[in-house]
């Protein structure tokens, strides 16, 4: 255990002392990573997120039942903020799916309601 934990410390060190280095590029995210948002359905259930390239790369594509997989009998709809993209969700019956918004850009609000309070978690 401690040769793991000082292999991890050496990696964040060699990484800190790199990121000072000019034309070293590094990731922002580390394989394995992932990232939760608490989602709440008290109110009117309508959450706002956004989300990181690193973040919705780590998805099996950028569409939204994809970006949205581990909530997917949860949330009903989606809206781009700024704009009227929207897409809907019905898990009972997928036929019913669908909506102009097509893929979850890095960035940009989205507001997401959901039905019950439950975690997103990406990666």
């Amino acid at each position: 255990m401690k040769k793991y934990i000082l292999a991890i410390g050496a990696v964040v060190v060699a990484a800190v002392l790199l990121s000072g280095c000019a034309g070293v590029d590094l990731p922002d995210w580390i394989p394995g990573q992932s990232w939760t948002w608490e989602l709440s359905a008290s109110g009117d259930g309508w959450n706002t997120i956004s989300f990181t390239q690193s973040q919705i790369d780590t998805c099996a594509s950028d569409s939204p039942l994809d970006v949205l997989e581990s909530i997917d009998s949860y949330w009903d709809f989606v809206f781009e903020d700024g704009t009227w993209k929207n897409y809907w969700y019905n898990q009972d019956n997928p036929s019913m799916n669908g909506g102009t918004l097509q893929h979850i850009q890095p960035d940009i609000d989205y507001l997401i309601h959901v039905t019950q309070d439950c975690t997103l978690t990406i990666g």
